[in-house]
């Protein structure tokens, strides 16, 4: 009664256009009865792990506060739904990526319930109020004496791991008529993801012989020289996400240095302007200088966010996921799992998906410490952990590689004029450093398995990163960087010295210029690319080098959790799909030559009945979804076809070829004569039975003497009707098979075509 005392006392509702979801928001928000929002702790905090430094000052200005809105059961089923649509060519769906604003309509809050949470806000002093393209959260700005308020919780300062950062001490609370509304609140903490870079071990072609990678050395080693070379100039967007200024001075320095046009990035700050970061400066500078490297004319968006005050690389990339669709978006920051709330989780993998839904790319560094995420020091006590965003099924994750020259010559004895010297592809095994450097891999212990690793990665039903690798060593051989003002003389700074780094952060930039040029030039947009992956790497196209040497193990403390005996924990690289370089690393030009599109067969009908000793057909059609520059689509697709088991009396034909575009041709199916049982003779065989059958039991009934003619008779006309049973005369028969039950199977009908394969399957019933 409660309940319906406080809806009494809603205004008339606003009229909503047909197109948005029903209005969720029941009631007036009030703060006259709340509750609370589990899940909205930070770990360390709930765990004591943090050690608390006492109250912040009530006048700490929150700048990037945000509520966000959790979708009902109907729209998770639906986007999930959707999503899968979005990747299954015979879907109508097929890559027909939502707008922001479809979005919003869709999965989103209504106008009408997003009017009664900004009033809401506005009527607690929050200021600054901005709506969600997706209407799927607000963000908002407030002190730490309102937020305190507002959300029933107190917000202190914290120690962690030699840092100090702020949050809230406990879950927060909301006005009821929230309930199943609100999912998460963002912003109470300033706990921040890390960069995914190594620190130097430098080799480079110089006196003494070693070696460094600069952009025309990756372009050779991966085979992206032939896609520069001839579509350097197509319009390539990257987005990349940040937590810190730079100077413009060293992104110059290097393209000079490096022999690559001018091309400055384009910068968009969300929340108050960070400043130069200490550590995050070299990090966005390695990112932002690497992610034009080899897609030289790539137009880059950099997105900075403040890490001080609000969360830093998370809130860049919530901002990419809200204002740009159809685009590439990589983010070389992440979390150990067990490091994020639930609400956390929940909220950042919803933006995720709706990134995918609107045609974005996302690409993520799979971490540096191997597969214990959760730990910073040389050894490990935290056991077996992945890193988020990268663990997410909507997201790439990019692991690590080191190159394994052994005694080959894959090195020019000099320098180009861009100072490359790599002179072909060299062979990798898996990046470990040691003292916990390593391509970070395992199983999610957040995301369960996805269906496109089903066939190819571990039975654990987890999602499994990463997903591909490439060069991420710092010490052989790291990546050459601008970055403080060091590139005074080429790379070199004013003594002579190189700035290198390695990491996950440069091998995730470097894969997502990759796909850009895969997806640019083939005049596709694809959203979540890990279907395709994983789709290739059975067929060999030569698109991936498996990696099938070294392991991303690090040393582990005896009796620490998931610790073995041998004191190192980690994966082995093995041949196919493991856990430490996923698919392996990539050759470039071969992953835009398999990429284009996919083929499929359709049959009309899509299923056939056949009686016996008859034949049926179906008009197969070979086509593509996608017609795209630059693909083979000339010649011939082979065509074979298969019948069940269960159908013994049915054989199929099919043309050997078909044309490889808009192809047709004729299933034609048999079904064989139903089986014959040879009994007896119809006619006068069963005529002549019959009259010496009755005499012969009228003379036992009365026991004559003329019993054994009869009967001799009778006998002799038995055996020639049986012998006669084989004959041409017309046969008792049934239906196939023998026993007259009906026989049900199905035809397989496979295309092969440039490496693609298709195949329909159509019911078949015999009766």
């Amino acid at each position: 009664m409660l309940k319906i005392f406080r809806c009494a006392l809603l205004l008339t509702p606003i009229v909503l256009s047909a197109s948005q979801t029903p209005s969720r928001i029941e009631c007036a928000i009030n703060d006259a009865q709340t509750f609370v929002l589990h899940g909205n702790t930070r770990p360390a905090v709930r765990t004591g792990a943090a050690r608390d430094q006492g109250p912040v000052a009530a006048s700490q200005i929150l700048p990037r506060l945000s509520l966000h809105f959790a979708l009902t059961a109907e729209q998770t089923q639906d986007l999930h739904q959707l999503l899968s649509a979005l990747q299954t060519p015979k879907s109508a769906s097929y890559h027909k990526f939502l707008s922001h604003a479809e979005y919003a309509d869709r999965f989103g809050l209504n106008t009408a319930d997003v009017d009664k949470v900004t009033r809401w806000l506005e009527n607690n002093g929050f200021s600054n109020i901005q709506v969600a393209n997706s209407r799927s959260s607000v963000t908002f700005s407030g002190t730490a004496a309102q937020a305190q308020a507002a959300f029933h919780t107190q917000i202190h300062n914290y120690a962690l791991k030699g840092q100090l950062y702020y949050a809230n001490t406990s879950d927060p609370e909301l006005p009821q008529a929230l309930e199943n509304v609100a999912d998460g609140v963002g912003g109470l903490h300033n706990f921040r993801a890390q960069p995914n870079l190594a620190g130097p071990q430098p080799r480079f072609t110089a006196a003494n012989g070693n070696h460094y990678l600069t952009p025309t050395d990756v372009q050779t080693i991966y085979n992206v020289t032939p896609l520069s070379n001839s579509f350097g100039s197509v319009g390539l967007k990257l987005v990349v996400v940040g937590q810190s200024d730079v100077s413009l001075t060293d992104l110059r320095a290097f393209r000079t240095a490096a022999g690559l046009p001018a091309h400055d990035p384009t910068f968009i700050t969300v929340g108050t302007d960070p400043g130069i970061v200490s550590g995050d400066e070299l990090s966005s500078d390695v990112v932002l200088e690497w992610g034009g490297a080899i897609a030289t004319n790539v137009d880059v968006i950099y997105i900075t966010g403040n890490a001080q005050n609000a969360n830093g690389a998370s809130d860049a990339l919530n901002y990419a996921l809200e204002n740009y669709q159809n685009t590439i978006i990589t983010t070389s920051y992440g979390e150990c799992e067990a490091d994020i709330s639930t609400a956390e989780f929940t909220t950042q993998n919803n933006l995720l998906a709706q990134g995918n839904a609107v045609g974005d790319t996302i690409v993520a560094a799979s971490g540096n410490r191997g597969p214990a995420d959760c730990d910073t020091g040389t050894v490990a006590t935290q056991g077996l952990a992945v890193q988020f965003p990268a663990s997410s099924a909507y997201v790439t994750a990019v692991g690590g590689t080191t190159f394994n020259e052994g005694t080959g010559s894959y090195w020019s004895s000099s320098n180009s004029a861009n100072s490359g010297s790599a002179i072909s592809y060299i062979p990798e095994t898996t990046w470990d450093d040691g003292n916990q450097a390593a391509s970070g891999g395992g199983a999610s212990v957040l995301v369960a398995k996805p269906t496109w690793q089903t066939a190819l990665t571990p039975n654990d039903n987890a999602r499994d990163v990463p997903d591909v690798a490439l060069a991420a060593s710092a010490n052989h051989d790291g990546y050459l960087v601008c970055s403080g003002g060091n590139c005074v003389n080429g790379f070199q700074n004013a003594s002579g010295n190189l700035a290198v780094v390695g990491g996950t952060s440069i091998s995730s930039v470097l894969f997502a210029q990759m796909i850009d040029y895969a997806l640019s030039i083939n005049g596709v947009t694809l959203g979540n690319i890990n279907q395709r992956l994983y789709q290739l790497q059975p067929y060999n196209t030569g698109a991936f080098y498996d990696i099938t040497t070294g392991s991303n193990s690090v040393a582990c403390s005896a009796g620490s959790k998931n610790c073995p005996s041998s004191l190192q924990l980690g994966y082995a690289a093995t041949a196919g799909y493991d856990q430490a370089t996923g698919l392996g690393s990539v050759n470039a030009q071969n992953l835009y030559i398999s990429w284009p599109f996919d083929i499929y067969l359709t049959a009309a009908p899509a299923s056939l009945n056949l009686v016996p000793g008859s034949s049926s057909s179906s008009t197969l059609t070979l086509a593509s979804v996608e017609f795209v520059t630059g693909y083979n689509t000339s010649g011939l697709a082979s065509v074979s076809c298969s019948v069940s088991s269960t159908l013994p009396n049915v054989t199929c034909t099919v043309p050997a070829t078909l044309p490889g575009l808009g192809g047709t041709g004729t299933l034609t199916l048999t079904a064989g004569s139903a089986a014959s049982t040879p009994l007896l003779r119809l006619g006068p065989t069963v005529l002549l039975l019959g009259l010496a059958f009755a005499p012969a039991l009228w003379m036992l009934r009365r026991r004559r003497p003329a019993l054994r003619w009869s009967t001799a008779a009778f006998a002799a006309l038995t055996i020639g009707a049986i012998s006669c049973g084989s004959g041409t005369t017309t046969s008792l028969t049934f239906t196939n098979p023998s026993n007259g039950q009906t026989e049900t199977g199905s035809v397989s009908v496979t295309a092969s075509f440039n490496g693609h394969l298709t195949t329909v399957t159509i019911p078949v019933t015999v009766q």
